[in-house]
């Protein structure tokens, strides 16, 4: 079902510059060009897109989920949200266990999953295709005000344990340490101990530049610590914030359609 796979590389549209971009309810401000779609990524921004498959939710209703990977380099959450909304879609809300496996099947594979370079954490973090939770803000509550960028309930968690850390003085040989979420009872994002991620990642994108986003924002994707897995890590959209997690740059994306996409 759909599509055959598509490589893409195209020219941007015009200079960068501050402005306001909205993705469904909410509104970013980014101090540097966020292309506004496929069409006007640079040449040296190509992406490979999959085909796409359908899934029928427990709740009901069929969507369609396409997986997007960046061939080149990786990108930020914002850029792969935006993408994604002007294809029709929006990045994939989860909203069971059954959705969450399905939409992992697509994408477990090393090749959808990049890891921080050795010495920055204290375990190997492999940051996977992005999802469409999304929270405003930085604080070092990471466990509540979470939200799906499609404005559906926030009802289902699968959060990594021991994933980030959010006290500077925590004891960085405790990974034992959890939180729960305050949406509905389960794991929240957990603690890591070690330094958030800000360096090259294996495919030369360098974490240490500016994001291009100046909204502070926690973003997600798959995530595992040593190896792939379908649980979930929380992502910074820049430096300065107390959260220790990695920025939130990523190889791939997954869009999630309400109709069958033409």
């Amino acid at each position: 079902m759909g599509d055959p796979p598509q490589q893409g590389s195209q020219r941007p549209d015009g200079a960068g510059q501050a402005k306001e971009i909205q993705v469904g309810n909410l509104t970013f401000k980014a101090s540097k060009q966020v292309f506004d779609g496929f069409n006007a990524l640079p040449d040296a921004l190509t992406y490979t897109r999959l085909p796409i498959k359908a899934f029928t939710r427990p709740e009901g209703g069929t969507h369609y989920y396409e997986t997007v990977l960046m061939t080149s380099r990786n990108i930020s959450w914002l850029q792969a949200a935006v993408l994604a909304q002007s294809e029709g879609g929006y990045l994939a809300s989860v909203t069971s266990a059954r959705e969450n496996a399905f939409i992992y099947k697509q994408v477990n594979s090393a090749k959808f999953f990049w890891e921080l370079p050795d010495g920055l954490t204290n375990a190997s973090p492999l940051i996977g295709p992005f999802l469409g939770g999304i929270k405003q803000g930085q604080s070092e509550d990471v466990n509540s005000g979470w939200s799906w960028v499609s404005g559906e309930r926030w009802s289902f968690d699968n959060w990594a344990a021991n994933w980030i850390q959010t006290e500077d003085k925590q004891d960085k040989t405790d990974s034992s340490r959890q939180t729960s979420s305050s949406q509905n009872g389960r794991q929240g994002p957990g603690r890591q101990g070690g330094k958030g991620g800000r360096g090259p990642s294996r495919d030369g994108q360098d974490q240490r530049q500016s994001p291009s986003e100046s909204t502070s924002y926690v973003a997600m994707s798959f995530a595992g610590l040593n190896k792939p897995s379908s649980q979930w890590g929380a992502l910074v959209s820049g430096r300065g914030s107390s959260i220790r997690a990695p920025i939130a740059y990523s190889r791939a994306f997954i869009i999630e359609y309400d109709k069958k996409p033409k």
